[in-house]
């Protein structure tokens, strides 16, 4: 692990926007292989650590065509390329698991709990689906096929290269649900006028808006976009560019963006709490007057970051050797209340 120097002033307040640099890091594939939901956590004492979503599960060959699993409490499983074609999964809670291409043809989805889970890939051809909740979850490359019962919830799912040419969509709360170019509607379908949210890697808006709020965007790239007064609590944004934004007064809080890459980019006065740049590179960035409590700021590597008046308290996490006064930061106290532990 390399720590560059940080420094404690940057030459001016804003950064210039409109003069993207040459490089391009290299696109990672989006939520592949990857765990969601990872967060800060608070076990007895306060102590930083990840929540129990990490903590995969295996159930052996329960996962299997025609299987029986309505109403059961499966949460955080895991079990990728599984056939669950025509099985019961009726009432089951798999929150917060991982079914990368999964195959769900003719299964019983109705009252079945997916939230928070990764299921880049599947399939979901003739389901039954009633009061199905799909919401945040990963979706990219996944396809729908067939009539979608009432109450089905996509609400914030990624659906990014997701396929529903053939899907009928009337019933589906697709509200907040991000797309891009390559997903694929049904003839006449507006997605705009459903509430989906198009992502495009630059120039994107978010300014003034909280609806971005636990959206999954893991390894998306921002080039250019204006985050002013955003509200992103507890976006998932593992391993995304941030290059030339505007990121003044935005709320960051438990915001999740390990092995991030933010350059040239201004977050003066965020509200950054508890979020984790664990394994981040940062390269002319300004951090001051920010609020850093209970922030995880282990970056691999960190140069001409401006940390000036930001505040940081006992449970702020640092590389070893890292003084933070020295870079201008001034230290408070926390009590477990400030984080909502009694």
């Amino acid at each position: 692990m390399r720590i560059s120097q940080v420094t404690s002033s940057i030459g001016t307040n804003h950064f210039v926007r409109n003069n993207r640099k040459t490089q391009q890091y290299q696109t990672v594939p989006q939520a592949v292989n990857q765990p969601t939901d990872d967060s800060i956590a608070f076990r007895g004492s306060i102590t930083h650590a990840i929540n129990s979503s990490r903590q995969w599960k295996f159930y052996g060959d329960i996962f299997k065509p025609d299987a029986n699993l309505a109403g059961k409490m499966l949460i955080k499983a895991k079990a990728d390329l599984v056939k669950l074609m025509n099985a019961n999964l009726s009432g089951a809670n798999f929150a917060k698991s991982t079914f990368h291409c999964a195959n769900f043809t003719g299964a019983n989805l109705a009252g079945t709990n997916f939230e928070n889970s990764a299921l880049d890939g599947s399939w979901f051809k003739d389901v039954i689906t009633n009061n199905t909740n799909l919401k945040m979850t990963y979706l990219n490359g996944a396809i729908f096929k067939g009539d979608f019962g009432p109450w089905t919830s996509l609400e914030k799912a990624n659906v990014r290269s997701t396929d529903f040419v053939e899907a009928n969509l009337d019933n589906v709360n697709l509200k907040g649900a991000i797309y891009d170019e390559f997903t694929e509607f049904p003839n006449g379908f507006d997605p705009k006028s459903r509430g989906l949210i198009l992502y495009k890697a630059s120039g994107m808006d978010f300014s003034h808006s909280s609806q971005w709020e636990r959206m999954k965007l893991r390894y998306s790239n921002f080039y250019d976009a204006n985050f002013q007064r955003a509200g992103l609590k507890r976006a998932d944004m593992k391993g995304c560019v941030f290059e030339n934004c505007d990121m003044r007064n935005c709320d960051m809080t438990r915001v999740y963006a390990k092995k991030a890459k933010i350059v040239n980019s201004d977050l003066t006065r965020s509200e950054l709490k508890q979020l984790n740049l664990n394994k981040a590179f940062l390269r002319n960035v300004d951090m001051k007057n920010c609020n850093l409590r209970g922030a995880i700021l282990t970056w691999d590597e960190a140069s001409n970051v401006n940390l000036t008046g930001s505040i940081y308290d006992q449970y702020t996490e640092f590389n070893r050797n890292f003084d933070p006064k020295s870079h201008g930061m001034i230290a408070v106290h926390s009590s477990p209340a400030y984080y909502g532990i009694k």
